[in-house]
């Protein structure tokens, strides 16, 4: 990732008691990590508390960033807004010029906001498509494979995944055909079919992502009901709302930052 990334429309500001180490030295420093950490950002605000006795200390009291248009490896996000609080940094190699780092992981509020133009623009990345890709033919691997010209559509509480697919010439039992069903082989693959694959969304725990009555309609097949699926994303995220909405998903929590 390029060092000398455009930081369109971008503003720093800095409280009225701060020292000038804040706005000389700190600012700027903070201002190159954030282009180190994104492919482009438009619209950046960066708020800055501290005085010179504190960041000579290597401590940032309090940090807000806001921004818009955000890319970060590949992905799209509209809206951005975090708040970092007690941040311990390399003081001694910031004044000397050097890029700045995190001594200590940081608790980070965030708010983030994903329109269907982003999800758009994110599957043209290989690397978020092919996640996708890889997800799928590992969930659904018992009833299709092969997935292609994925897109991802926004409904209220419901997400749909539109594809081509392979799917699997499967060996029935005479039960309702689920994910995970015993007696479901599926040693060979059919010609490609279009497929639709619906699920609503939810988070408990704060850091579990649960796919609730998940269904797949391959073409000329009956709809497939699947069993709910669950995504752990560890313990350095806490999610508190996850909201999706017709052409937009609100997500809301805190992350750890680690150095």
């Amino acid at each position: 990732m390029s060092s000398s990334l455009n930081l369109p429309n971008s503003r720093i500001e800095v409280a009225p008691k701060s020292g000038k180490l804040v706005s000389k030295v700190l600012a700027p420093a903070l201002k190159f990590w954030l282009s180190l950490q994104l492919d482009s950002i438009e619209n950046l605000q960066l708020t800055l508390t501290g005085g010179n006795r504190q960041i000579l200390s290597g401590s940032i009291p309090g940090v807000l960033i806001s921004a818009s248009h955000a890319i970060y490896q590949g992905i799209h996000l509209s809206q951005i807004f975090l708040e970092g609080t007690g941040i311990r940094f390399n003081i001694g190699e910031v004044i000397q010029g050097q890029p700045l780092h995190l001594i200590d992981p940081v608790p980070v509020n965030a708010q983030l906001q994903l329109t269907q133009e982003d999800i758009d623009a994110s599957l043209k990345s290989l690397l978020f498509n092919q996640g996708i890709q890889e997800f799928l033919e590992s969930w659904l691997h018992s009833v299709a494979n092969s997935w292609e010209q994925l897109q991802i559509n926004l409904g209220q509480d419901r997400l749909t995944l539109t594809g081509l697919c392979q799917p699997a010439i499967a060996q029935r039992c005479g039960c309702t055909i689920a994910l995970g069903c015993s007696s479901l082989q599926a040693p060979e693959t059919a010609a490609q079919k279009s497929a639709v694959l619906q699920t609503g969304l939810e988070i408990r725990n704060g850091h579990q992502l649960y796919l609730v009555n998940p269904q797949l309609q391959i073409a000329g097949q009956e709809t497939i009901n699947l069993e709910n699926f669950s995504w752990d994303f560890g313990s350095e995220v806490m999610i508190s709302e996850l909201t999706l909405l017709p052409g937009q998903l609100i997500c809301q929590g805190q992350i750890m930052v680690t150095p």
